[in-house]
C-alpha cells in the first residue's frame, strides 16, 4: 500500500518565479578628449578629424573588395568587407585582402594615413605604412569584441587609430548618422567601459602598452530602423612594423 505523500513535501512545494537579469545601464557617450580606460591604456575621440566629401565616400565605398569568407563558416560571407592598403594583414583564422600600395588607395584613405603620421610624431611616423579598411553595407553588419594583435617589435605599443565615415545610402534626412564603437573589459561585453558614438570623420585612438590586454573592442550591429541603410567605411591606421601578422604588400 502506497504512502500518501505528506502534506508540505518538496514535489508540493510552489516553485519560486525566477528573478529577471537585471539590464545593464546604457552607458553614456564619451565626450571628446583623452579618457583613462585601464593601467596604461587611454581613448582619445577626436570628432571631425578628417574630412570626407559626398563624392570621395561614394568612391571609396565603391573600392570595396569581393565579399569576405566567414572563417566559422566556409559556405557563407561576412556581412561587412576588409581589405589593406600597404600590407597583407593576418589575424585570427582570417587572411584581408591586399588592395596594393598606400600610395595608390584612394583620396580618403591616404588622407587618414597622413594624419595618423603627423598624430605619432615625426619619431614613430615611419612604422605607419598602410591602412586597414571595413565595409560596411548597413546597420546589421558589425564587428564583434576583439583585442588587436599587438606582437613584440619596433610599434608593438604605439597609439592604433580608428577613422569612421558614414553615409545613409537611402539619403534620408538625419542631422548626424553615428554608430558605437563599444570598449569593454570583457569580451561578453558585460562591462563596458566606454562607449563612442561616432559620426563621419571622427577619429578614435587606442593607446597604451596594456589597451590590447586589458580591454576588448567591438562595432556591435544593430536593427534600429533608423540605420537601415547606414553604410560605414572604417579606416585603421596601425603600425605595421615588427608584427608577425603582417606581410608587407609587394
Amino acid at each position: 500500500m502506497k504512502r500518501a505523500a505528506p502534506t508540505g513535501a518538496i514535489a508540493d512545494r510552489p516553485t519560486a518565479p525566477k528573478r529577471p537579469r537585471p539590464r545593464p545601464r546604457p552607458q553614456p557617450a564619451l565626450a571628446a578628449g583623452v579618457h583613462l580606460l585601464a593601467h596604461q591604456a587611454t581613448l582619445t575621440y577626436v570628432p571631425g578629424a578628417v574630412p570626407c566629401a559626398r563624392t570621395e565616400f561614394d568612391a571609396l565605398f565603391d573600392a570595396q573588395p569581393p565579399p569576405t569568407p566567414n572563417p566559422m563558416n566556409a559556405k557563407t560571407f561576412l556581412r561587412r568587407r576588409q581589405g589593406t592598403f600597404g600590407a597583407t594583414y593576418r589575424f585570427g583564422r582570417q587572411t584581408s585582402v591586399n588592395m596594393g600600395p598606400v600610395d595608390a588607395a584612394p583620396d580618403v584613405v591616404r588622407r587618414c594615413v597622413d594624419d595618423a603620421r603627423r598624430r605619432a610624431g615625426p619619431d614613430h611616423a615611419p612604422n605607419y605604412t598602410g591602412a586597414h579598411v571595413n565595409w560596411y553595407p548597413d546597420g546589421a553588419a558589425g564587428l564583434k569584441a576583439h583585442q588587436d594583435a599587438t606582437d613584440p617589435g619596433p610599434g608593438a605599443h604605439l597609439p592604433i587609430f580608428s577613422y569612421s565615415f558614414l553615409v545613409d545610402a537611402a539619403d534620408k534626412p538625419a542631422a548626424q548618422p553615428c554608430r558605437d564603437f563599444v570598449v569593454s573589459h570583457d569580451k561578453a561585453q558585460r562591462d563596458v567601459a566606454a562607449r563612442v558614438e561616432t559620426r563621419h570623420g571622427d577619429l578614435v585612438v587606442m593607446a597604451g602598452a596594456q589597451f590590447q590586454r586589458a580591454l576588448w573592442h567591438a562595432v556591435p550591429p544593430t536593427a534600429r530602423k533608423d540605420k537601415k541603410h547606414l553604410r560605414r567605411v572604417n579606416v585603421t591606421v596601425r603600425p605595421w612594423a615588427g608584427s608577425k601578422a603582417v606581410r608587407d604588400a609587394k
